[in-house]
């Protein structure tokens, strides 16, 4: 043994072998053992891939396993290969645009609507200047995902409407975009009652990506400014400002987080403050679950 390499030396070059699918080798530190991970989805069995390890590492302390690689904080099988889209089923934090309309807005977050499967997103994403607009088309990456059914017109308590998903489009209730064929779950949603000054908070938008900050305050009001945003309610955070982006509580290991409302608007300044309608102000206006 004294002639060998240390395991952990090959550990190192061990992945640059060819004809053999590994995905991560490490020296178990109790064992003192090499340990050779093989993808669960390569052809051959372990028994032929501990021998083909053998031939190549010698007689050294060695134990082959067979799995795969998932990120923590996140769940695997989304089905969505990119941000961009388009995506069936459709996820929170991914670009949507009105038909007929501006530039994109984000997605918030697919919710169970009365009667009907949808999701949230901006009002004024919709139609920037105008409340109440209904029977718009959504669409993402050009493709038609959706009509909005419910978008108040007179006095509101949120920015936010609920678009119907089209037949053939399918739903992935409380599902955030996490990530190549990843998402999060929206595990609860709470009120801004539980989400004082400081608390983490999260948002993944159409172009930002992940972001990360905390509550500045729970009780903001814009005063003045477009209809749809006239002396409503927000809580304020310094998390980068994108418009219909979900904001949520930073994911658990195991891909879990609390919704905590839809990014509207920002307060310019020295340091610019991010507005967010939390979840029971969306809630009262369209009855969503």
């Amino acid at each position: 043994m004294d002639s060998q390499p240390n395991a952990a030396g090959r550990a190192v070059s061990i992945s640059e072998k060819g004809g053999v699918p590994v995905v991560i080798t490490y020296v178990d530190g109790r064992t003192s053992q090499l340990v050779v991970g093989i993808s669960d989805k390569a052809p051959l069995s372990k028994i032929a891939y501990e021998e083909r390890m053998k031939a190549i590492v010698g007689e050294i302390p060695m134990r082959v396993e067979m799995g795969h690689i998932e990120l923590l904080g996140s769940h695997s099988g989304s089905g969505c290969n990119s941000q961009a889209g388009p995506c069936n089923p459709v996820l929170g934090g991914m670009p949507v645009q009105a038909a007929g309309g501006g530039c994109c807005t984000t997605l918030t977050l697919p919710v169970q609507g009365s009667g009907s499967h949808g999701f949230i997103m901006s009002a004024h994403g919709i139609d920037f200047n105008n409340c109440g607009v209904l029977q718009t088309t959504i669409n993402q990456a050009g493709n038609a995902i959706g009509t909005v059914t419910d978008n108040p017109a007179g006095p509101r308590a949120s920015d936010s409407a609920f678009v119907t998903l089209n037949l053939g489009q399918n739903w992935a209730q409380n599902q955030i975009y996490a990530g190549a064929n990843q998402y999060w779950l929206m595990a609860s949603k709470v009120s801004s009652t539980q989400v004082p000054y400081q608390t983490p908070e999260a948002m993944q938008g159409r172009s930002s990506g992940y972001q990360t900050g905390f509550t500045i305050s729970d009780g903001a009001t814009i005063a003045q400014g477009d209809i749809c945003n006239a002396n409503m309610k927000f809580v304020a955070s310094n998390i980068p400002a994108i418009s219909g982006a979900p904001i949520f509580s930073i994911p658990d290991a195991n891909g879990n987080a609390a919704f905590y409302g839809i990014a509207v608007a920002k307060w310019i300044t020295d340091n610019t403050v991010l507005l967010y309608s939390p979840w029971e102000k969306i809630q009262s206006d369209l009855g969503v679950s």
